[in-house]
């Protein structure tokens, strides 16, 4: 599958790299990239960092999964196609390109584009295929280089993120709140799952670090959460 689906469309790469799972150790696996001439390069075990990016690309998929799936959750792979559709056409905010861009040198064409107008990069016209080869190629190399442009600087704006992030939060009496309810449901993803429920009416403070809540102005508070 690999093969078929990816190396015949984008081309064998260089390196691969892959976790410890033991489809990627097999015998199979190691010989087809001893003749495809694929550097194997493995994570560390137990340390997800190592494949920082695809981990989180799994943290936004899970996160749109949330939004979109059902409460059984038995309909993700229906909802899977027109979800990394949606991602594929989302511009990223480091690179400042859309994946189908970078990958394309094109955008693609979605159902909105029939009321408000043409895909962007779709109105030109060439007078030869040479002329439309040296257009996409040079798409291709001015997004590129726009992009690790940007990308030059994501640990340090990932830093600033993650410390933005870092800081405490002080609730207030007659200040509406969510509550946390993290429940692990038998046959259900944890991470599709809504874990938050309210909003709640904060009634009152136990300090240091406790709050009792309630539905509503006229309900019975509940216990401290």
């Amino acid at each position: 599958m690999l093969v078929k689906q990816v190396f015949c469309r984008f081309g064998v790469p260089k390196r691969l790299l892959s976790d410890l799972r033991i489809e990627f150790q097999g015998q199979l696996f190691q010989e087809m990239c001893k003749r495809l001439e694929i550097d194997h390069v493995r994570t560390t075990a137990y340390e997800p960092r190592t494949n920082g990016q695809v981990e989180r690309f799994h943290k936004t998929l899970n996160s749109m999964f949330g939004k979109v799936v059902s409460n059984h959750q038995r309909d993700w792979d229906v909802r899977l196609p027109y979800t990394m559709a949606a991602y594929r056409a989302s511009r990223h905010f480091l690179t400042k390109f859309t994946p189908n861009m970078l990958v394309l040198a094109r955008e693609n064409r979605a159902p909105a584009d029939l009321v408000i107008g043409p895909v962007k990069g779709e109105e030109g016209r060439y007078d030869s295929y040479d002329d439309y080869v040296y257009e996409q190629q040079s798409r291709f190399r001015s997004a590129h280089q726009f992009a690790m442009e940007h990308l030059g600087t994501a640990a340090e704006r990932r830093k600033e993120v993650y410390d933005t992030k870092v800081r405490s939060v002080q609730f207030k009496v007659g200040q509406w709140v969510w509550y946390l309810v993290p429940r692990k449901l038998i046959g259900r993803y944890p991470k599709w799952t809504k874990n938050y429920q309210g909003s709640y009416l904060l009634v009152r403070t136990i300090p240091p670090c406790d709050y009792q809540i309630q539905r509503n102005r006229r309900s019975m508070p509940d216990g401290a959460r």
